[in-house]
């Protein structure tokens, strides 16, 4: 082979290992959890409670988001499989014609230690009010 095919060939499996590091899917940080406790921006050394009016609107639809995913909201951290943690100052609000959404930073951090990032967007348009719980895209390395 020539030098030119040398490197040509190493620019293929280069730019093959790069797109497959961009679009492999990240893991679930909600994975075999059951139970979570809220912890909200001034609430570092207690959790928010279960269910309340008092929420801010991103908690209370992360209560819907986690209710599809049969998790339950608990208000012991200690006895929570996972502790979230929504972040207000990196929350993004879009309003158009079509409605409003609002998209949150959640961290998650796991009994074990293990941290994840989900993103919780809240749509209002004319079908409704609707919250869902997603993993930011791999190359989304700045969420």
């Amino acid at each position: 082979m020539t030098k030119r095919s040398w490197v040509l060939t190493l620019g293929a499996i280069a730019l093959l290992a790069i797109g497959a590091l961009l679009l492999w899917p990240t893991s679930d940080p909600l994975a075999n959890v059951q139970t979570v406790a809220l912890q909200l921006p001034g609430q570092q050394n207690q959790p928010a409670t279960a269910t309340g009016s008092k929420q801010p609107p991103l908690a209370r639809g992360l209560e819907v988001a986690l209710g599809e995913r049969h998790i339950r909201i608990i208000t012991d951290p200690k006895a929570a499989d996972a502790l979230i943690s929504i972040e207000f100052d990196q929350a993004n609000i879009r309003l158009d014609k079509n409605g409003i959404q609002a998209t949150a930073r959640c961290i998650i951090t796991k009994k074990n230690g293990q941290r994840g990032v989900l993103l919780l967007t809240l749509t209002v348009d004319q079908q409704g009010i609707h919250a869902r719980l997603v993993r930011p895209k791999s190359w989304q390395f700045w969420r």
